[in-house]
């Protein structure tokens, strides 16, 4: 088997593994394709989906933009770069990218409906500003007011992608916590109790002092018949916030329940 066939068959492999949604296993595979052809600028741009696939969009974005260095003149390369800089909350980039993109491939329909795209994200992020300063939004900021636009109007798989992205640009411990609150609010939306839980119990575990996490984990625990930690879950949230009127009201709610 020559070195093409083997660099290949690894992509190939890497395109099942994609597929099924078993992405650190295509990043692998791809890694292995590289190794054997470095110059092969689909092997970067596979490589940029899956990292994509993991939320890892900085290195999204370093393969994407190896591809269309490798190949100036393909337009998958360029699409590429700009989903990794919209993930990172920089559609200005993006839709520069797009431009350049649609320079080098004018027949590209797709990075031409793609620049319609975040040109109107981009009209929507001049709403998003910091009340306090006035200043633009940072990217993880901008990522949660666009989740919590969302929310407000009943996207609610929309708003939780919005605060799974603006988990991966943060690493402030309160803002974690929020983001991870936000989340479990939309899963409450379609009854998703694990789910719920799962993130419940990260914002809690990011700060422990978030009333509205303990409120959730709550909610959740009620949802999933664990009613002794509900209530120990809304106990906490009174000691909190002694005014929480609906931890209360769960309590006696939850009581019921117990022998």
């Amino acid at each position: 088997m020559s070195a093409r066939q083997r660099a290949e068959a690894f992509k190939e492999k890497g395109n099942r593994a994609f597929s099924e949604k078993r992405f650190d296993e295509a990043i692998n595979f791809y890694t292995e394709a590289i190794k054997i052809d470095s110059r092969n600028h689909v092997y970067f741009s596979n490589r940029s989906a899956a990292y994509m696939g993991k939320n890892m969009y900085s290195q999204a974005l370093e393969d994407a933009e190896t591809c269309t260095k490798l190949n100036p003149k393909w337009g998958k390369g360029y699409y590429r770069r700009a989903l990794a800089l919209l993930a990172l909350s920089r559609a200005s980039d993006a839709a520069s990218v797009l431009q350049e993109g649609i320079r080098a491939d004018p027949t590209n329909s797709d990075l031409r409906a793609k620049l319609d795209e975040v040109q109107k994200t981009l009209e929507k992020e001049r709403r998003f500003v910091d009340t306090a300063t006035g200043k633009p939004l940072s990217g993880s900021q901008l990522a949660k007011a666009e989740g919590n636009d969302h929310f407000s109007n009943g996207r609610y798989e929309e708003a939780a992608e919005c605060y799974t992205r603006a988990l991966a640009l943060t690493q402030d411990k309160n803002e974690r916590s929020v983001l991870y609150s936000n989340r479990a609010a939309c899963h409450s939306q379609h009854q998703n109790w694990p789910k719920m839980l799962e993130d419940a119990n990260m914002a809690v575990q990011e700060n422990p002092k978030n009333v509205k996490a303990l409120m959730r984990r709550g909610l959740a625990y009620e949802g999933l018949e664990k009613y002794q930690k509900a209530i120990d879950d809304m106990k906490a949230v009174l000691e909190l916030d002694p005014t929480a009127r609906s931890a209360s009201a769960a309590i006696a709610r939850l009581s019921r329940f117990i022998n």
